[in-house]
């Protein structure tokens, strides 16, 4: 069983009761279920619950004070950007995985600049993976330099359906 990192956003000072809720909440559907860091306005946990079946379970039982969820489909040694760019598209070509967005966050990435997005949407668009009904993806730096590429599978405005 292959587990993953999930990203939560939260509402600043309720930090420990979305994790005590998230935790209760995923529990029956994964008893591996673990927080792995918490810090102000982000928790992460682990799980062993796909993107699919954790975007149905937090659409049927919302948690309050809970913002944004993003399943880690991939992270990324981020020292060369050029490497980092071919993987993303790799990922997304060899999974044959449509796209509807992706925002990109990687302002603290060395040698980043905007024709990178632009190269990444058009290897895209040329591989006919681009579809606006289809998922929210986000390119990010985490704090050890590590390039993430996340799928966003719950914001509290619109639940992924």
């Amino acid at each position: 069983m292959v587990c993953h990192e999930v990203i939560v956003s939260v509402e600043s000072g309720h930090e420990n009761r979305v994790a005590r809720d998230l935790l209760d909440l995923l529990f029956p559907y994964d008893t591996s279920v673990n927080l792995k860091e918490k810090k102000a306005g982000k928790i992460i946990l682990n799980t062993c619950i796909d993107a699919e079946a954790l975007a149905s379970v937090l659409k049927k039982y919302p948690v309050r004070h809970l913002l944004k969820v993003k399943f880690v489909v991939r992270r990324i040694a981020g020292s060369d950007i050029n490497k980092v760019v071919e993987e993303i598209v790799s990922f997304f070509i060899q999974n044959r995985v449509p796209v509807g967005k992706i925002s990109v966050r990687l302002g603290k990435l060395e040698g980043w600049k905007q024709e990178f997005y632009t190269q990444i949407m058009e290897k895209l668009r040329k591989a006919g993976l681009l579809n606006t009904n289809k998922d929210t993806y986000t390119i990010e730096v985490d704090e050890h330099g590590d390039v993430l590429l996340t799928e966003v599978v719950y914001t509290r405005q619109s639940p992924k359906t």
